[in-house]
């Protein structure tokens, strides 16, 4: 929402950054390493090396596009909910702990008009291309070469910013799915056939642990092991483990 009684203000555009906390479902507090591996008796060892579990992440993303409106067409010269961004119920960035900084930039009539244009025609990319018909006007020019087109425009405007945070359970929403399907498995290194109409479980150890980065979640008397994804298990396979400045919780 916004509003500027002096009437000097009609055309914005709006960038944002989303900020999300994610929370390794399945935290692994090792590091595994395969050695020994015999192929002829199918037989190798793990070596687990214990580590800080990487649980708490954060990830940002930054909006994309052009997103703009005017007031000249309403009664007021006023912005009533404007939809910035969308979000899911089911949108995994919810889980936790959401945050979204919006900047409003205030245009002139060119500025709108230039991105109003690029807009509608696609993309920069479609302006460059060599099949694009006619010549989007910016106000750049070359200084080597005057007659030369240059796609873009310069403008010097006021921005406004604010950060919201927010938590699913503020909504009264059921809590959103992880990011990934969380398939955690069961492993014995003991059963070493298919004899048993059960698929090869050291094979499969092998297996996800080599070729699928699986984690190791828990050991049982080392030979029954508790494996994961990698990005239910160490968030930072997908993610950074450094909290933002920002941050409140």
């Amino acid at each position: 929402n916004t509003e500027d009684p002096t009437g000097n203000a009609k055309y914005f555009r709006y960038e944002y950054e989303e900020t999300y906390k994610i929370v390794a479902p399945y935290p692994s507090p090792y590091t595994a390493e395969i050695i020994n591996f015999d192929d002829e008796w199918y037989t190798f060892d793990v070596i687990l090396t214990p580590r800080e579990p990487e649980i708490i992440c954060y990830s940002t993303e930054y909006s994309t596009g052009i997103n703009q409106t005017a007031t000249t067409e309403l009664n007021e010269n006023r912005v009533v909910r404007f939809p910035v961004n969308y979000l899911s119920k089911l949108d995994a960035k919810m889980q936790t702990r959401y945050s979204i900084l919006v900047k409003q930039y205030v245009q002139s009539v060119e500025a709108y008009t230039f991105y109003k244009i690029v807009k509608e025609l696609g993309s920069v990319g479609s302006l460059l291309s060599q099949g694009q018909p006619g010549y989007v006007t910016g106000n750049m020019v070359s200084e080597a070469n005057p007659n030369e087109k240059v796609l873009g425009f310069f403008e010097a405007s006021s921005m406004t910013s604010k950060r919201i945070y927010f938590n699913y359970e503020d909504f009264g929403m059921e809590k959103p799915p992880y990011f990934v399907d969380c398939d955690v498995l069961v492993l014995d290194y003991r059963d070493n056939s298919t004899l048993d109409n059960d698929p090869n479980e050291r094979e499969a150890i092998f297996t996800y642990l080599s070729y699928f980065n699986y984690q190791v979640i828990h050991l049982v008397q080392n030979t029954i092991y508790t494996i994961a994804k990698p990005e239910c298990a160490v968030c930072t396979s997908f993610s950074s483990n450094v909290r933002p400045d920002f941050w409140e919780d």
